[in-house]
């Protein structure tokens, strides 16, 4: 269903929430309503919300459409009477699936290899150097200073080629990009895969609200450095200025087709996470003039001044002026109307473009110049926001939780699950709650003997869990209570020494060793020379009466066992040396599974 063979829209929740609650598939168009000529626009626009009191209408309108929709701004398409792709482009449908967002990957055509080990997509090639884009950012200000403009949304291309196809790609890159408003579309000339989570407006019938999104931060390799980050984020002086600037823009626009009166800041600077950063939004609301319906929102709101900077037209045309190449449906909207007077259109930022048939993708990123903006620290913001792009080749790994289950229960239960769920969505897998207890309800009914068992139990991008059970008897072969030191050095900014899964390619000699019973564990030091962990331990020292063991950001685990003694007062973060370690009076390795063990250091 999903083979692009004839026209189709996939507006998918990869992100489910209480407003977001199914993904939507419209195939079977009745009719396709589309333009390349920037002078049909108007019309055209009408005509939709015409159909859409009859059908479902679900599509794309491109941001040089804007251009049609304001006279200052018709000179900026250069004299083209027509574009060389569809500026406006809609089909009307028969009542779209909906699709549960976990399941929807069953609708993929049994041929396509959505497995495939192939690379997803070749390096980025971006259409500016650094000291380009720094000249640019350089002229903005210059233009600020001189009261032309108070922030613009200044973008540049980054290209990228794939074998891929339009559906395998999006199924691979939606593994790891899971947001609210993704899209799929096949238009029979053009290819969009959106991964956006911003909202341009949802309409529910004479309710609008906007939801802009102004303000960028990086995401933490741990819950807590996530928690600084975003703490800071929703503080930070010049993202709350570009994002308060953005939301004035917005009640302007929708001051000219709401009700006097009903337009309202209901949120001001929420803070939302995503897989690879965190996104400051604000949310606005107001009643639509009974005359105002789709045609009037697009022709007021459209493009959402989110991507354009405002003032909302002078800063279109420095936008123009500045950028290379058209923009298409990047920041233009992507979404669908229904019959029952229902409207909901994205943003599509994070979103690749192609003609049909073409290898090559364009994806577009930018952000918000203001005054104060520094260019290398806009330079960074963009590169964050293309790196999904450029995310790990090697997505078929997965997360797994080692559990003790004894007589019947599972120990410290609360703890995995809430590691295991904080891990899926940091790094974009699928996680069901309800799934995950049917899991473990079957785990109880399979093993009903009073041994002890250790349970990994595995959870894969799409949601699936498996697990296998070990009983815990006592060994019989010899025991080591060797500590040995690993000569390799961890990186303390890779991600997934943070998180457990089946990355564990830096542990794989000591795994070796303790398999050949040399040794109890293996000790590792971070590129800084501090004490770690151990391949399937955490470490704790006794220095007096009191256990230490290394805080987070050197580079490891948050181990179950580890927090409750952390929480319980009995351990203590400290960062360690090696010297540490051998002064202690007394060494352990521990996890959740079997407890502190006391080793000897032999390094």
């Amino acid at each position: 269903m999903l083979n692009g063979s004839a026209p189709f829209v996939l507006l998918d929740t990869a992100k489910p929430d209480p407003r977001n609650r199914s993904s939507l598939l419209f195939h079977g168009p009745i009719d396709i309503y589309k333009t390349r000529n920037l002078s049909e626009v108007p019309a055209l626009l009408e005509a939709i919300e015409k159909a859409g009191q009859r059908h479902y209408l679900a599509g794309y309108i491109a941001y040089e459409a804007a251009f049609a929709l304001e006279e200052r701004l018709r000179p900026l398409s250069n004299g083209l009477r027509s574009f060389p792709a569809d500026l406006v482009w809609f089909a009307a449908f028969p009542k779209p699936i909906a699709i549960n967002p976990m399941e929807f990957r069953a609708l993929a055509s049994p041929g396509q290899r959505i497995g495939s080990a192939r690379p997803l997509l070749s390096t980025p090639r971006f259409a500016l150097t650094q000291q380009e884009y720094a000249r640019r950012v350089t002229r903005i200000r210059e233009q600020i200073v001189e009261g032309e403009t108070y922030q613009v949304n200044f973008t540049f291309d980054a290209w990228v080629r794939s074998t891929l196809s339009s559906t395998e790609l999006y199924l691979k890159l939606r593994d790891g990009q899971r947001t609210p408003y993704c899209a799929l579309l096949c238009t029979g000339s053009r290819d969009l895969l959106s991964f956006s989570p911003e909202l341009f407006f949802r309409k529910t019938g004479r309710l609008v609200e906007v939801k802009p999104m102004k303000g960028t931060a990086p995401r933490g390799r741990s819950v807590e450095e996530d928690e600084r980050l975003a703490v800071a984020l929703s503080a930070d002086p010049k993202n709350r200025a570009e994002n308060v600037m953005i939301v004035d823009l917005l009640r302007n626009d929708l001051g000219r087709v709401c009700e006097p009166g009903s337009i309202d800041t209901v949120k001001l600077f929420e803070i939302e996470q995503h897989p690879s950063l965190f996104q400051m939004t604000s949310t606005v609301r107001g009643r639509l003039r009974p005359e105002c319906g789709f045609s009037a929102l697009i022709k007021n709101l459209f493009p959402c001044g989110s991507v354009t900077g405002a003032p909302k037209i002078r800063t279109m045309e420095i936008i123009h002026a500045l950028e290379k190449g058209l923009r298409g449906v990047y920041c233009g909207a992507i979404g669908y109307l229904s019959p029952q007077g229902k409207a909901v259109f994205n943003v599509p930022i994070r979103t690749l473009q192609r003609s049909k048939g073409k290898r090559t993708w364009q994806y577009r990123i930018g952000s918000g110049v203001v005054w104060d903006s520094d260019a290398d620290s806009e330079w960074k913001e963009c590169l964050l926001k293309a790196r999904f792009l450029a995310q790990d080749k090697e997505r078929d790994f997965e997360l797994f939780e080692s559990l003790l289950f004894k007589n019947g229960n599972f120990l410290y239960l609360k703890e995995h699950t809430a590691r295991l769920s904080v891990s899926a969505e940091r790094l974009g897998f699928a996680f069901d709650a309800k799934e995950y207890g049917r899991v473990l309800k079957k785990i109880r009914q399979r093993i009903k003997r009073k041994t002890s068992f250790k349970i990994r139990l595995r959870l894969n991008q799409q949601g699936l869990f498996q697990f296998d059970a070990d009983s815990l008897v006592t060994p019989v072969e010899p025991f080591s209570d060797k500590l040995m030191l690993s000569e390799k050095r961890v990186d303390p900014d890779n991600l997934f020494l943070y998180h457990k899964t089946t990355r564990r390619e830096w542990y794989e000699e000591a795994m070796r060793l303790f398999r050949a019973h040399c040794c109890y564990d293996m000790l590792f030091l971070n590129m800084h020379g501090e004490v770690t962990e151990g391949a399937r331990n955490n470490i704790f020292i006794q220095q007096g009466n009191r256990l230490f063991t290394p805080p987070l950001c050197c580079g490891l685990l948050p181990g179950i066992l580890r927090g409750r003694l952390l929480r319980s007062g009995k351990c203590r973060e400290k960062i360690l040396t090696l010297q540490d370690v051998r002064n202690a009076q007394a060494v352990y390795m521990g996890n959740s599974v079997r407890g502190l063990v006391r080793v000897r250091p032999d390094f």
